[in-house]
C-alpha cells in the first residue's frame, strides 16, 4: 500500500503494528516490522533518520561513517546495507528497528519479512547538484544522463513495491519536510506508531541545512 504526501491529502496512514508470522523450518517466528528510510543519495534520508531517532524507535546504524560538512548531523548508515544484494540475512536482526537503505537496493529486501518504507522524494536535478557539491564538483554542470538513469531505477523500484504484499510505502517530499516539519512529523509519527513523539521529531529538522537548491 502506498501513501503519498504529494496528493495533498492529510489522511493518516495505517498505524497498527501487527506481528506477522513467518515460517522458519517447523516453527513460526513472529516479527513485528522493519522500518526503512529510503531514497536516492542526497535526498534527505539522513534528515529523516534524525527525525526517526527522535521518535524513540531504535536505529540500526554502526556510525562507521561519521558526520562531515555534507552531513553535519551524521549519516546513520549501517555497513551491511552496502552488501544487501549479496547477503540480506542480517535483516532478521532488524525487527522493530529503522535502517537506511538507498532506493536501488530495495529489491533485495527479504521477501518473507514485512516493511514500512519512508521514501524521501527530492527533485532529481537538486539531488544531482547536491551530489556534485559533496564530490567537490560544485562548479560543474550536472549530468542529465545520470538523472535519466535515476528516474528509470526509481520507476522500477516503485513498481516492485506496488506489487509486493509485504511492503507499505509512504512518499515524503523533501521540500515539505523543510518547509513544514511539524505537519510531516505528525504523519510520519502515525505511520511508525509513535503518534505522541511528532513534536520531538519535528525539532530534528534544521532548514539551514537546505543548502543546495535549484536556481
Amino acid at each position: 500500500m502506498e501513501t503519498s504526501l504529494n496528493s495533498g491529502s492529510r489522511r493518516s496512514p495505517d498505524t497498527v503494528n501487527k506481528k506477522a508470522p513467518h515460517l522458519r523450518g517447523f516453527f513460526y517466528v513472529f516479527f513485528e516490522m522493519i522500518y526503512v528510510v529510503s531514497g536516492l543519495p542526497r535526498s534527505g534520508t539522513s534528515m529523516m533518520m534524525q527525525m526517526i531517532e527522535r521518535s524513540g524507535l531504535e536505529i540500526l546504524s554502526d556510525h562507521l561513517r561519521t558526520a562531515d560538512h555534507s552531513n553535519p548531523k551524521g549519516y546513520f548508515e549501517y555497513e551491511p546495507v552496502k552488501k544487501l544484494a549479496a547477503d540480506n540475512s542480517w535483516l532478521d536482526q532488524a525487527d522493530g528497528k529503522c535502517v537506511k537503505i538507498i532506493a536501488q537496493l530495495l529489491p533485495y529486501l527479504k521477501k518473507d519479512l514485512s516493511y514500512k518504507i519512508i521514501f524521501m522524494d527530492r527533485p532529481i536535478e537538486e539531488v544531482l547538484v547536491s551530489q556534485n557539491v559533496m564530490l567537490g564538483k560544485k562548479d560543474q554542470p550536472v549530468n542529465p544522463a545520470i538523472g535519466e538513469v535515476f528516474k528509470k531505477s526509481l520507476d522500477q523500484v516503485f513498481t516492485m513495491i506496488a506489487n509486493s504484499s509485504n511492503m507499505e510505502l509512504i512518499r515524503v517530499p523533501y521540500h515539505d519536510v523543510v518547509s513544514n516539519p511539524e505537519n510531516v512529523a505528525l504523519i510520519i509519527a502515525k505511520f511508525i506508531g509513535k503518534d505522541d513523539k511528532y513534536s520531538e521529531m519535528a525539532m530534528a529538522v534544521d532548514p539551514n541545512l537546505y543548502r543546495n537548491k535549484l536556481k
